[in-house]
């Protein structure tokens, strides 16, 4: 992308939101059409073409867990959609508890920021029903599932804006066994790392497992404000109301998202962030072993980490915001994560070509490298504030 005439190459995708790029051809040609005759503002009160095929597509698209009549719910963003699941489940069922993982993030307000392990570590109130667990340990969930008060677990497949955490393969087929075990749901968070970025179309099918509920938002509705929640039609439609938005679903974004879902399909990017992510882990591989600052990288598909520390192993907080403060400068978009802040988030487009993606990954080093020559004061960042 271009700012004022200086090409940016953007490694964050709008915090993944712009998963299809900017401006793609399929989506403008569909928002076009549907802004120029939009027979409504949302599908609250009744119901229009675009709403219903995406629903139908995301329903062909998306397997959950079970053989029942599934439902979608369709909104404006992923908070709004993992509240949906949330405020249904707790209809649906007498159970009080919500477990959730530390660190992890669920949404920006609501009942899906009070099950946020990042934000009630920072002190925000936390859902009373609230049981959190560590992220990637069997034994704490095993532990709070076998009292059988448990609604539902929610979890993240990566823990994106906790850390960038890849968990091992046993950890989610582990959760889904103690589901299984317990008569509880699994709730799929999907917002940030879902929608084909890992190599999958969803996440978690790269650990072989099913939800009973997937919750999707960013890139879904290809920059335009949708999400979606897709499960068991008892779950989903047994709170009537209870997630009111009057534009949720409206049909322009459910246009956008249509044309996402074809875009998905048709150019293979799932397959092509694969392939991409050969090149995405190897550029990590060369960019730890440079750099004294670099602790570990992780990535998996379009969806990497860099995690900076000091020489006496204290999370490089200060050092992070410098690297993308100089990143900027230099050209290239990236932004960081985690609970101490210490942690580089990459999850460019999946349209970005392997060029664009490796003069990225060479500015990121250059900027780790002025960095760590003391080349950025702590007054060039000051001004601006983070997590």
């Amino acid at each position: 992308m271009e700012e004022g005439g200086r090409e940016l190459i953007d490694l964050s995708g709008g915090w993944s939101a712009a998963g299809v790029g900017y401006a793609h051809p399929k989506v403008v040609a569909a928002v076009t059409e549907a802004v120029s005759a939009m027979p409504g503002i949302g599908i609250l009160s009744g119901t229009h073409r675009q709403g219903v095929e995406l629903a139908e597509r995301l329903l062909a698209m998306i397997h959950t867990r079970g053989d029942g009549p599934r439902a979608v719910y369709l909104g404006l963003a992923g908070s709004d959609a993992n509240t949906a699941a949330l405020r249904s489940i707790r209809a649906w069922t007498s159970r009080p508890r919500i477990l959730a993982f530390e660190s992890s993030y669920h949404g920006g307000m609501g009942p899906s920021r009070e099950v946020s392990g990042l934000f009630t570590a920072a002190g925000v109130a936390a859902d009373s029903g609230l049981v959190l667990a560590p992220y990637g340990e069997l034994d704490a969930v095993r532990i709070a599932l076998d009292k059988r008060d448990v609604a539902a677990v929610v979890v993240e497949p990566i823990l994106s804006d906790g850390g960038l955490i890849i968990p091992a393969p046993e950890f989610l087929r582990g959760l889904r066994e103690l589901c299984d075990a317990t008569g509880t749901l699994l709730v799929a968070d999907e917002v940030k790392v879902g929608m084909g970025r890992t190599g999958r179309l969803l996440a978690h099918q790269c650990d072989g497992i099913e939800a009973d509920i997937v919750t999707l938002g960013k890139s879904l509705g290809g920059g335009l404000s949708l999400s979606a929640a897709i499960g068991p039609r008892e779950v989903l439609n047994s709170d009537p109301g209870g997630t009111l938005l009057t534009t949720a679903g409206n049909p322009v974004a459910c246009a956008a998202g249509l044309a996402v879902l074809e875009i998905l399909e048709q150019e293979r990017l799932p397959e092509r962030a694969k392939r991409l992510g050969v090149d995405l882990a190897a550029g990590l591989a060369g960019i730890r072993d440079r750099h004294h600052l670099v602790a570990a990288v992780r990535s998996r598909g379009l969806v990497g980490g860099i995690e900076l520390r000091r020489a006496d192993g204290s999370p490089a907080r200060e050092e992070t915001a410098k690297v993308v403060f100089r990143a900027a400068q230099l050209g290239a978009i990236v932004y960081y994560v985690g609970m101490d802040s210490n942690v580089l988030e990459l999850t460019p487009p999946l349209v970005i070509e392997k060029e664009q993606l490796e003069r990225g990954l060479a500015i990121i080093s250059r900027a780790i490298i002025d960095v760590e020559a003391g080349l950025v004061a702590d007054a060039d960042v000051a001004a601006y504030v983070g997590w």
